[in-house]
């Protein structure tokens, strides 16, 4: 998904991606990278030519 939006990313920012053992889910997965997308250009975009970092990070959570 990073590939994609990767244009938008490489001149303001680095993506820094912490990935770990998640289940699997039900849902839509199309809706799903679109979110992603969209939250990954936002982050580009509000960081600006300034430079900055932008942390991919998931989990499962204990609850």
């Amino acid at each position: 998904m990073v590939r994609l939006v990767w244009n938008e990313l490489k001149y303001s920012c680095t993506v820094d991606k912490q990935l770990g053992e998640i289940p699997h889910v039900m849902c839509h997965i199309g809706k799903i990278n679109q979110v992603i997308m969209n939250m990954l250009v936002n982050a580009a975009h509000a960081i600006g030519a300034g430079g900055g970092t932008i942390t991919i990070r998931t989990f499962a959570s204990a609850r």
